[in-house]
């Protein structure tokens, strides 16, 4: 019997056994990132020649999308926060019922208590401070009221004098702004019309030094100006108008980052829920006829919606190179599609379907 003589070199290539290979089937079919598989690079074979959304689609699309994105980011953010905790408390029912992630399922829990948590304290805070402001607006008016009525009932400047003192001291104890007291007072004052105009400047003075003094008595800062009372002054320094405009600046680069903060958790928001639970459609895609699905022709799920929402920043990191490869992509697959491993179909009608299949040859 003949035997068969290996090449030196042959020595050094050796290959595994077929046997000790892991099987793609392995895993109930699963993809356990461990070999080499075709499922992260195929496509499936029923979505071969189905039509792809046209740039223009896109284009309509997306900008219908960020319309709808610019009005609801005028919402309060606790409206968003609560949206985001039915949004990760829906994810966390699904996850426990398929008996998956329990991991996920726990951050996801707690990330819920935490946004319930926050929503509580703002909403509280906002009801004492519009209970505050409520009582504290109350008994102011009820004061002017009364104040008005006293004075009217005066017939001798004494009389008067006696009704601004008693009144200036009970507006000192309340919450007022000592320029909004002022205007009151000289509103009150400049409405009789039998005092002079020297009578209601030292009438205006009375008020505002009782005021004062009663301010002072109970420790309160009555020197101290707030933001009403600079404004009210005509003597400011010339450097103020200045340093208010250096302020007003500042105050406007944290609103605008507010405001673009709240944009983009209102816009991952939108992409991902929507792409996720409305079959791959925005509002955007749905009016135009597009749809996003995977490359194996499922419905992306809300971690991968949300991961090809954060492709859109790709986008823009490569100055918009990213979105423009669709033009000559083949399967015109932007950057957040390559992301995602997505495609964007074109949704077909049954009777379109139905004609194409009719148009088709017989061999």
């Amino acid at each position: 019997m003949s035997t068969v003589e290996k090449h030196p070199d042959d020595a050094s290539i050796s290959m595994p056994e077929a046997t000790n290979l892991p099987s793609p089937n392995s895993h109930s079919g699963k993809d356990d990132k461990s070999i080499v598989t075709p499922y992260a690079f195929g496509i499936a074979k029923h979505l071969l020649n189905k039509p792809l959304a046209s740039p223009q689609r896109r284009l309509v699309a997306i900008l219908i999308d960020l319309l709808i994105i610019a009005i609801i980011s005028g919402l309060d953010a606790v409206i968003l926060a609560m949206l985001v905790t039915g949004v990760f408390l829906r994810t966390t029912f699904k996850l426990a019922r398929q008996h998956r992630y329990p991991r996920t399922r726990i951050a996801l829990n707690i990330a819920s208590a935490g946004l319930v948590f926050l929503i509580v304290v703002v909403l509280a805070e906002a009801l004492r401070d519009d209970e505050q402001y409520t009582q504290t607006h109350g008994e102011q008016a009820i004061l002017a009221t009364a104040a008005f009525v006293e004075w009217q009932a005066c017939d001798s400047l004494l009389c008067k004098q006696s009704t601004l003192e008693t009144f200036s001291e009970a507006f000192a104890q309340t919450t007022i702004r000592e320029a909004q007291f002022s205007l009151a007072a000289q509103e009150l004052i400049n409405d009789d019309a039998e005092l002079t105009g020297e009578q209601r400047q030292s009438f205006l003075f009375i008020a505002n030094t009782v005021f004062h003094q009663t301010r002072a008595k109970q420790g309160k800062d009555a020197v101290t100006l707030d933001s009403e009372d600079e404004l009210s002054i005509s003597t400011q320094p010339e450097d103020k108008p200045a340093q208010a405009g250096q302020y007003s600046l500042i105050a406007w680069l944290k609103g605008f980052a507010t405001d673009l903060g709240l944009g983009f958790g209102w816009a991952a928001l939108y992409f991902s829920t929507l792409t996720a639970w409305f079959n791959g459609a925005t509002v955007g895609k749905r009016l135009v006829g597009i749809c996003v699905v995977r490359l194996d022709g499922k419905t992306p799920s809300l971690w991968e919606s949300f991961g090809r929402y954060g492709g859109y920043g790709a986008g823009l990191a490569t100055g918009l190179l990213g979105f423009l490869q669709i033009y000559w992509d083949a399967n015109r697959q932007a950057i957040q599609d390559k992301i995602s491993e997505t495609l964007v179909l074109r949704l077909q009608s049954e009777r379109s379907s139905q004609q194409r299949e009719e148009n088709k040859p017989l061999l």
